[in-house]
């Protein structure tokens, strides 16, 4: 299931009535966006989400319109609202104001529509412990605690 449609591309890159830019295009752009959002926000909440929120779809719909914009106008669009450029770094390039890095660091939340809460978070990556040098207890339950290695060795890594 694709975050975002053919249509709400169009309108995001601003290129409604144009019809030398082709729906297979367009298609190919959602599905490398759908791509790098799956890539992103995988480490932090459980694919397939249960529902697509309307702030995902428009990141979905920027980061494809940025794709086509890129394509079809190149550089030579810089500082201008065609600047494909641009719009990929607000939502994917640029480590400080990049969304998609956001929410990977869980500085931004996604949050569901209906129920105006968190979706579901990925769990199946915490680690459950942090064995190391200064492990203590092999009881110990909080995370951010070490605790005893599983396996010992004859060196210390």
């Amino acid at each position: 299931m694709s975050y975002t449609n053919d249509g709400a591309v169009r309108i995001a890159a601003g290129i409604v009535g144009n019809l030398n830019i082709s729906t297979a295009s367009i298609a190919s752009k959602i599905v490398m966006a759908d791509g790098i959002i799956n890539g992103k926000i995988s480490d932090v909440y459980s694919l397939p989400l249960d529902e697509t929120p309307a702030f995902l779809i428009e990141i979905a719909s920027q980061l494809a319109a940025a794709f086509i914009l890129i394509d079809e106008y190149g550089k030579e669009t810089a500082d201008t609202d065609k600047d494909g450029y641009k719009r990929l770094d607000l939502i994917y390039n640029d480590e400080k104001t990049g969304l998609l890095d956001k929410i990977q660091s869980k500085e931004v939340k996604i949050i569901s529509d209906t129920t105006s809460t968190e979706l579901q978070i990925n769990t199946t990556k915490s680690p459950v412990f942090r064995p190391n040098d200064l492990s203590s207890s092999e009881s110990q339950s909080d995370p951010d605690i070490s605790t005893t290695p599983r396996i010992k060795m004859n060196k210390i890594f």
